[in-house]
C-alpha cells in the first residue's frame, strides 16, 4: 500500500485505513466487479465496487478529509489569535491598519501582522504605533514600510537585558581598512 492511504488496482485509486500505510496488504478481485482488501492476518479492511473506467482524479479520502478539516480550523485558530494580539498592541490604529493590509495584501496578511509584532523585540510598542499611524496618513500597507519608518527615526532600541560591562564589544564602530586582510608574498608561498 502507498504511504498516502491508497491502493492501487487496474490503474484507479481505493482509500484503505491510514494505519495500514506502506504495509503489505492483500487484495481480492470478486469477478471483476468487487475488490476486498485484507491486511496480512486476513482481516477485512475495506470493500469497493471496482470502477470499470479509468478514473480522472484521485478519489477523496475520508481520513484525509478529516486531518484537512482539523488543519484548517487549527489554522484559522492561529489566524484569531494573531489578529486579537496585533489589535490589542496596537489598538484602533492597529485595526485600521489592519483593514487596510487585508484590502492590499490579502493572503500575506498574516506574515505582515506576525512580522509587525516581532518589532517588539526591539521597539516599544508607542514608537511602532507612530510608525502605524504614518504609514495610515501615506497610505502604506506593508510591513517594510513600518520598518523602514521605525528604522528612519532612528528610535533607539529597547535596552539589552544583559549588563553591558559584561559584554566584550568596543565602544565604537570598528572601521578597518580591508587591505589589513591582504596576505604578504611570504605567507603566499607559503601556502602554495
Amino acid at each position: 500500500m502507498s504511504n498516502d492511504g491508497y491502493i492501487s488496482h487496474d490503474g484507479n485509486l481505493y482509500p484503505v485505513p491510514m494505519r495500514y500505510c506502506l504495509r503489505r496488504v492483500w487484495v481480492e478481485n470478486i469477478y471483476g466487479r468487487r475488490l476486498k482488501v485484507y491486511d496480512e492476518e486476513g482481516a477485512l479492511l475495506a470493500e469497493f465496487d471496482l470502477d470499470l473506467k479509468k478514473q480522472t482524479a484521485r478519489p477523496l479520502h475520508p481520513e484525509h478529509e478529516t486531518i484537512n478539516r482539523q488543519y484548517q480550523e487549527k489554522k484559522l485558530k492561529l489566524r484569531s489569535a494573531l489578529v486579537e494580539k496585533f489589535t490589542s498592541a496596537f489598538g484602533e490604529d492597529g485595526q485600521r491598519y489592519l483593514e487596510g493590509l487585508r484590502d492590499k495584501n490579502g493572503a500575506n496578511l498574516y506574515w505582515h501582522l506576525a512580522e509587525i509584532l516581532s518589532y517588539q523585540e526591539i521597539y516599544t510598542p508607542e514608537d511602532i504605533i507612530a510608525a502605524i499611524k504614518e504609514c495610515l496618513k501615506i497610505g502604506s500597507y506593508h510591513k517594510n514600510s513600518v520598518k523602514r519608518l521605525l528604522e528612519r527615526k532612528e528610535i533607539a532600541p529597547l535596552s539589552c537585558a544583559c549588563d553591558p560591562a559584561s559584554v566584550n564589544m568596543p565602544p565604537g564602530k570598528i572601521k578597518r581598512d580591508l587591505s589589513c586582510y591582504a596576505l604578504k608574498e611570504s605567507e603566499v608561498a607559503a601556502v602554495s
